[in-house]
């Protein structure tokens, strides 16, 4: 499929660079025996199956697990800490205020980039506040053992955390795409695998139950139990632009 995708695209002066192809197989672990994946071969040079990939800035991992995503962001988000630590944060004539609002306009958009098509676990969760409550001490140049609670660094510099942020550009997004004509997204979010085996343990967070989250989070309480019935009836919801925004705001 490859090789007819170059072969095709090269009369109009497209080309495929093997150098920035990359494979992964998504899986369960120690499902699926690596060594008997199919070598691929492109213009001479075999491609390398690999455990995770980047692109267009998130990360994905083969078992599916979203902390990968999470802690790729937070490394892309400490870099931007590090333009900006002489210039704005270790600066002590600063105001905490003027901080803070670097740190959200700058930092968390590095820090939440696409990370609003993710589900959310508690692990995520922490994960992010975490990240805050570490550079939240240094801004405010406290010392390392000084008990910050969430409350009182998001009044000394004016901003939410992290992750409640995240919840609204979930919610946002989640009702551009139940609103848009595009079938094909609204199918990404209703789809609802059918038949399989798990194994033991609490099954896997979807993204339908972080949204379930969300809507608790605001005293909202879907009344339908099945997944279809759950997303017809945020739909009709979502279908009042101003009243979703309302919500979404909370």
């Amino acid at each position: 499929m490859l090789n007819f995708l170059i072969d095709t695209a090269a009369p109009f002066g497209l080309r495929l660079s093997p150098s920035k192809c990359e494979l992964i197989c998504f899986h369960r672990l120690g499902t699926i025996d690596k060594s008997i994946l199919p070598t691929v071969i492109i213009m001479g040079k075999t491609l390398v199956w690999k455990s995770s990939v980047v692109y267009l800035g998130s990360s994905f991992s083969e078992h599916g697990k979203t902390l990968v995503a999470y802690k790729h962001r937070i490394c892309c988000a400490e870099s931007v800490v590090k333009r900006l630590n002489d210039r704005v944060f270790k600066r002590r004539g600063v105001h905490n205020k003027l901080k803070g609002h670097f740190m959200d306009i700058a930092v968390f958009s590095s820090l939440l980039y696409g990370l609003e098509h993710c589900a959310a676990g508690i692990r995520d969760t922490r994960c992010l506040n975490g990240f805050f409550l570490r550079l939240a001490k240094r801004v405010l140049h406290l010392e390392f053992d000084y008990h910050l609670s969430y409350e009182e660094a998001e009044e000394k510099l004016g901003i939410k955390r992290p992750s409640v942020r995240l919840s609204k550009e979930r919610l946002r997004w989640t009702g551009h795409m139940l609103r848009s004509e595009d079938e094909v997204l609204r199918e990404v979010l209703d789809f609802v695998p059918e038949g399989g085996a798990r194994g033991r343990g609490r099954p896997r967070l979807q993204y339908y139950d972080t949204i379930k989250s969300d809507l608790l989070s605001r005293n909202i309480q879907i009344v339908g139990n099945k997944q279809n019935q759950f997303w017809a009836e945020l739909k009709q919801q979502a279908s009042n632009r101003l009243e979703w925004q309302k919500l979404v705001a909370q």
